[in-house]
């Protein structure tokens, strides 16, 4: 099924995670990959990896100039097409008190006391974390640190920003984010590839 964001400039495909007592939560997941690989691209897709672990397309053998983001939770799979040219993230997580922990290692103090002030700030800050980390991992030469080089926007500030170690920025990004009806969120946050907005 696809997901529709109007102010998003990739498509996003979702699916649920399949219950099956027979194969572990990895193969569950691969199952409902393949599934939007096929809805998405055909049965000639696959996703392979970069050698710094990011997803990649083929079709038919042969690297696509499409790019992709996968995320997964326990009940759903999502897939970002990414058309050329641009840089994006997606991530889907569930509620859960843990994401309270990790805000406190994940968020600068601004971005704390904004998301701490009302109810999903947490589930919202982190899948903007995310999806901001996978959208960014092409413009930084290391593992970023989450709560100096991923900035995601607080207040009235629209853009997510990543960092490079000596604090300039490398990217600015938009996102978009929808809550499912299991009270799931998805969040997509994207750029063009070769604009340094600041």
């Amino acid at each position: 099924m696809k997901l529709s964001f109007t102010e998003c400039p990739c498509d996003i495909f979702i699916c649920d995670i399949i219950e099956d007592a027979s194969l572990c939560r990895s193969e569950r997941e691969e199952r409902a990959l393949r599934v939007l690989l096929d809805e998405a691209f055909g049965t000639e897709a696959e996703r392979r990896h970069t050698c710094a672990g990011a997803p990649v397309l083929y079709i038919g053998g042969r690297r696509s100039v499409i790019g992709i983001s996968v995320s997964h939770s326990r009940r759903h799979a999502v897939l970002a097409v990414v058309p050329p040219g641009l840089s994006a993230g997606v991530d889907v997580e569930a509620p859960r008190a843990q994401l309270a922990t990790v805000a406190k290692r994940a968020l600068s103090a601004d971005e704390y006391d904004f998301f701490s002030s009302f109810d999903g700030g947490f589930l919202l800050a982190w899948t903007l974390k995310e999806a901001l980390y996978k959208a960014s991992r092409i413009l930084l030469d290391s593992e970023p640190c989450f709560a100096s080089q991923l900035r995601i926007p607080v207040g009235d500030d629209s853009l997510a920003r990543a960092f490079d170690r000596d604090g300039n920025v490398v990217g600015s990004f938009s996102a978009v984010w929808c809550t499912l009806p299991d009270g799931e969120r998805v969040t997509v946050v994207f750029t063009k590839r070769s604009q340094n907005l600041q």
